[in-house]
């Protein structure tokens, strides 16, 4: 007998779908990663509780460090 009218419909519709070129979706463009990672800045320190004292201030101290060996 063959094949009954509505599986050659069937088919036929099959055959149309994948012969018909789909364009794809438009997609959002993928970002584009950076080729080198930006350094990021160092965050300040805290501050200190105690300042630093600079022995240097003193003349008297700053001679005996340049010479060690005279008592001027």
């Amino acid at each position: 007998m063959g094949v009954p009218a509505h599986s050659r419909e069937n088919q036929h519709a099959l055959s149309t779908l994948t012969s018909i070129p789909v364009s794809p979706e438009p997609n959002d463009p993928i970002p584009v990663p950076d080729p080198r990672p930006r350094p990021h800045p160092l965050p300040d320190p805290p501050p200190d509780d105690e300042p630093i004292k600079l022995s240097h201030r003193r003349r008297r101290s700053a001679r005996i460090r340049a010479c060690p060996l005279c008592a001027c």
